[in-house]
């Protein structure tokens, strides 16, 4: 595995930041920076190079990348709707399924 670089420093010439990402620099960060920043850009190296532990199903042409909640069908992605929650209300004599309220995952 490649081990993530950060550089820190003080050159701010476009030509600078050019030749550190071109010589092996995953991200570059100009002095001074905040805390924050580095620490969001650390973790989005991170994120980048970290090996994953990807749960995937395969069978026939499909794949599911459980992980990225990803679909593919002969390795093109497939674009899915969004899915709908349906509940059913106890007590009540209509039986039939309602959308409930939308909420994010």
């Amino acid at each position: 595995m490649k081990t993530p670089l950060i550089v820190l420093s003080a050159a701010s010439a476009e030509i600078d930041k050019v030749q550190l990402l071109s010589i092996g620099a995953d991200d570059h960060v100009v002095k001074p920076f905040g805390v924050r920043e580095l620490l969001a850009r650390i973790r989005a190296v991170l994120r980048r190079t970290s090996p994953r532990d990807t749960k995937v199903i395969e069978f026939g042409q499909v794949e599911v990348d459980l992980t990225r909640r990803v679909v593919r069908r002969a390795g093109q992605e497939l674009k899915l709707a969004r899915a709908r929650r349906y509940s059913i209300p106890f007590g009540d004599t209509n039986t039939a399924l309602t959308p409930a309220p939308w909420t994010p995952m």
